[in-house]
């Protein structure tokens, strides 16, 4: 599908536009093919800086929550030793990218509300998180249950309104587009 894209502007398996498959990672090998010349150890090094730069996020993620500089280390500890990051960084599948932007996504919401950062923070988590959906789409029920809790949040004052306003208005720009377009495609409006 990568290729395709970047050969004919469609994403395509097997000669048909892909169903089943989300967009985000065969956009994301696209755009590194783009600037590598369809290099696959480019996809490899990227992901290892991915793996590696997902450790970090864990580790200040876990930070910015707890306050407790062992407890950092040991999350970050149990990441550097899975084994698995090791195999999925040099192998084009989508589990690295996937945990890269779900964790920069946690991590950007959390210096929002514990570090008092930008309200920036919290479109950038939003945009990651969504992005996250759109390469590995099992986080979609997550998805849904976070936009239903941000409505509830505003009515009892938890969050303010413009926070659950960009989520919602993220969430139904991927979660809708790619159901609008396989229901262009297909006829069916599923994700």
């Amino acid at each position: 599908p990568a290729q395709s894209f970047l050969a004919q502007g469609i994403m395509l398996s097997d000669g048909a536009p892909i169903f089943f498959r989300t967009p985000g990672y065969p956009l994301l090998l696209a755009l590194i093919y783009r600037l590598s010349g369809n290099s696959n150890f480019a996809v490899v090094v990227v992901q290892a800086l991915m793996s590696v730069l997902t450790g970090s996020m864990i580790y200040s993620t876990t930070k910015c929550i707890s306050q407790d500089k062992l407890l950092s280390l040991c999350s970050l500890f149990l990441w550097s030793f899975c084994d698995l990051n090791y195999y999925y960084s040099c192998a084009i599948l989508t589990e690295i990218p996937f945990i890269f932007f779900f964790i920069l996504s946690v991590l950007l919401i959390c210096k929002y509300f514990y570090g008092k950062k930008p309200f920036y923070y919290v479109i950038f988590s939003f945009l990651s998180f969504n992005f996250a959906m759109l390469i590995r789409p099992s986080i979609m029920y997550l998805g849904i249950a976070l936009a239903i809790l941000s409505l509830f949040a505003v009515a009892f004052r938890k969050i303010d309104w413009k926070v659950a306003l960009v989520y919602l208005c993220t969430f139904a720009v991927a979660y809708g587009g790619w159901s609008l377009r396989n229901y262009n495609y297909y006829g069916a409006p599923l994700f």
